[in-house]
């Protein structure tokens, strides 16, 4: 059984931005994603991030903690099974948080979604065919994206840490955290 747990906080960007946002180191991570030049929410950009956190004032973060029950922690799974396990356990939570994500931009004029992770508004996105993004009014970024530290978010504002599925097990909790710039 899989229970959630909402995780909200909201932090002015005159501190989240210091703390939290390096976009340089980020950038260099992403570089080894498969999403690099790939997804139009994943860099390279044809802007700065940095110009993104300076039109804003505040961030909302927003997100959910995973709690995955002993049913499927205690059990050894083979490398493409728990890539697979993992993707279908945590996808219909993070188009939960999407979609909220995007209430909440509705209803603050001026704001704007970040994703928990990368964008997954179409299938297969077409920037890597020179197309431009089939559906712009969906497509958003990731706090990482833009270069902000997902671990030490957690850390500062939640008093969480990333835990990753290692050596075939799934761990007992995941955390996925995305945000409103506002």
């Amino acid at each position: 059984m899989i229970e959630t747990q909402i995780l909200q906080h909201e932090v002015s960007l005159t501190e989240y931005v210091p703390a939290c946002v390096e976009v340089e180191k980020f950038v260099k991570f992403c570089e080894e994603c498969p999403s690099y030049e790939k997804n139009w929410a994943c860099p390279p950009f044809n802007f700065s991030p940095q110009e993104i956190w300076q039109k804003h004032d505040s961030l909302l973060l927003y997100g959910k903690k995973i709690f995955l029950g002993a049913e499927l922690t205690g059990k050894q799974y083979e490398s493409d099974e728990l890539i697979a396990l993992v993707k279908e356990l945590l996808l219909p939570i993070k188009q939960e948080i999407t979609e909220e994500l995007l209430a909440m931009e509705e209803r603050f004029p001026g704001s704007m979604a970040l994703f928990a992770g990368k964008c997954e508004g179409c299938e297969n996105c077409v920037r890597q065919e020179g197309q431009a993004c089939l559906r712009p009014e969906y497509m958003r970024h990731s706090l990482e994206s833009l270069g902000g530290d997902v671990g030490k978010t957690l850390e500062l504002y939640f008093g969480e840490s990333l835990i990753w599925a290692a050596a075939g097990r799934l761990p007992e909790k995941f955390l996925l955290i995305g945000g409103l710039l506002k």
